[in-house]
């Protein structure tokens, strides 16, 4: 348990998410309908061809060639949970998979199948996104108790948490944050279940909200929609203090899960994910570095 808070070893982390993906099952049950899966098209193919592009366009190693594995993942999964099909958000989710398993795709695949089975991430992208909405719901009832002065802000700033959630949740954070971070938050989030996306949210907004609470309309949604940066020694490290946070709220909430499901979700549609520019920008640099600047006085508070 502590290794998982702590972050698992990039070598053994890939057999370790097999693990909670409850790989071997799938493996037994899908592996041999892999080449027809991924080579049947469907009617998301066209919207498969225009975002898979546009997945990690920064990195060097996610070449054409991923690109193509990609595709075929996404092609597959929807050949076989047609009745889940394809939605915004999954190419990122399959995408990051991709990078932890060294560019496997069977297993990226089977593991995909996992994640949205076993952890029940395909609730979140059922039509009107009804599983999203109830965790955004949580999380305003939550928030606005644990961080009173960043709640009025955001009212006085007419700030929707809705806008940067959805693409925090959509993506599992992988739009938003650095990746050394994100697959941090990760570990933590397939030892515990699904529903610590909710405490790892709130401590994530608890870290930035020195920085927020000074910030007008338009710099809180840009900042908290691309918290990403250039690969930094400190990521692993404030990924861990967020972790930190979530097991401490969660603790203060036990029955987050209770509290999720209680909430009553409206027909509405939620923004759309931003397709941010690559993490080497200077901006996403300085945003960043606040970050890491606030890290060492959160670092204290949770040891």
């Amino acid at each position: 348990m502590t290794q998982v808070y702590r972050g698992i070893p990039q070598r053994f982390r890939w057999e370790s998410w097999k693990v909670a993906f409850n790989f071997e099952h799938y493996h037994a049950t899908l592996n041999a309908k892999y080449e027809e899966f991924s080579a049947t098209e469907n009617e998301y193919t066209a919207i498969i061809q225009v975002d898979v592009p546009r997945t990690f366009p920064e990195l060097k190693v996610f070449d054409k060639e991923a690109q193509e594995q990609l595709s075929r993942i996404l092609t597959a999964y929807v050949n076989y949970a047609p009745q889940v099909g394809y939605c915004q958000g999954m190419n990122f989710v399959a995408g990051l998979l991709l990078l932890v398993s060294g560019f496997n795709e069977v297993e990226t695949f089977l593991g995909f199948v996992g994640m949205m089975n076993e952890f029940k991430l395909a609730q979140f992208y059922q039509p009107s996104f009804p599983l999203v909405q109830k965790n955004i719901l949580a999380f305003e009832s939550i928030y606005k108790v644990r961080q009173p002065l960043l709640h009025s802000h955001f009212v006085k700033e007419d700030v929707s948490v809705a806008v940067f959630l959805n693409q925090w949740f959509l993506t599992v954070f992988v739009v938003s944050l650095p990746l050394r971070m994100v697959v941090t938050l990760w570990d933590y989030i397939l030892y515990n279940g699904i529903d610590s996306i909710l405490p790892i949210s709130l401590g994530l907004l608890n870290l930035l909200e020195p920085h927020l609470i000074k910030l007008k309309f338009e710099n809180i949604l840009a900042f908290l929609k691309d918290i990403k940066a250039a690969d930094s020694k400190d990521d692993i490290r404030v990924g861990r203090a967020i972790v930190n946070q979530a097991h401490r709220i969660s603790l203060d909430y036990e029955n987050i899960s209770q509290l999720i499901q209680s909430q009553t979700p409206t027909n509405y549609t939620l923004p759309k994910i931003t397709f941010n520019r690559p993490r080497h920008a200077s901006k996403d640099s300085e945003a960043f570095s606040v970050i890491t600047k606030d890290f060492v006085a959160l670092e204290k508070d949770t040891n």
